[in-house]
């Protein structure tokens, strides 16, 4: 089966869900203040719609799939929406909208893909595929200033899981972090590859959030679902 790659416009989605709302920044300088991840709680496991679109993902990628084998629990019935937005065989990332109609606290936007090349100390090591804002970018005014247009994803702290050591990333609310404004992301090496999973959350805080997606990063971990099987 082929895979339709995402070209919407996902401004639209992004302001209509308001909480989505220059040189790299180094990943190996801690910011002030950064701590690791809170204890990653149990989750359910991830509905079997997650599982067949990896699987038709990594036919496309020449390098292991890391897909959840865990997921954030919704009040909401039904499947998540899954789009892939990036699919090339150097890199892949899966966007998901998880329980739209749901009201009560959960993470209702989540990512998660992963990139050949390993991640470094520099969000220059990230490719543009997995839309993390990895630069400032300023726009010059009409008259004088600078309108800062984007803003790079900040580092908040580091954790580990199974053996491997993950960065802790924020991104910058919406416009100025992009599809991914307001998300807390986890971002770690495994087998000489990067990869990412990334998460926003409705009425849930910025600790409970880091929480979640360490443990869908340590889900992907345990699926090892490897390219070309």
């Amino acid at each position: 089966m082929a895979i339709r790659v995402a070209g919407v416009c996902w401004l639209g989605v992004c302001t209509a869900m308001a909480a989505c709302g220059a040189t790299a920044a180094p990943l190996s300088q801690r910011a002030a203040g950064a701590r690791p991840a809170a204890l990653t709680p149990s989750l359910p496991p991830a509905p079997a719609a997650v599982a067949r679109l990896c699987g038709r993902v990594r036919r496309s990628v020449r390098f292991p799939v890391q897909c959840p084998s865990d997921w954030p629990p919704t009040r909401a019935t039904g499947q998540p929406e899954l789009q892939v937005l990036t699919l090339r065989p150097g890199i892949y990332l899966v966007n998901a909208f998880n329980g739209i109609d749901d009201r009560s606290p959960h993470v209702f936007h989540l990512l998660f893909g992963g990139q050949q090349a390993p991640v470094s100390g520099s969000l220059n090591s990230i490719e543009p595929g997995l839309r993390l804002t990895t630069r400032n970018v300023e726009i010059p005014r009409r008259g004088g200033g600078v309108f800062l247009q984007q803003r790079a994803a900040r580092h908040i702290g580091t954790t580990t899981f199974r053996g491997h050591h993950a960065w802790i990333l924020r991104e910058p609310l919406y416009p100025q972090g992009g599809m991914q404004g307001g998300h807390e992301i986890v971002l770690w090496n495994q087998d000489g590859h990067g990869y990412l999973v990334s998460v926003h959350g409705l009425r849930l805080s910025e600790q409970t959030l880091v929480g979640i997606a360490t443990a869908l990063a340590r889900s992907t971990a345990a699926a090892k679902v490897t390219a070309g099987t």
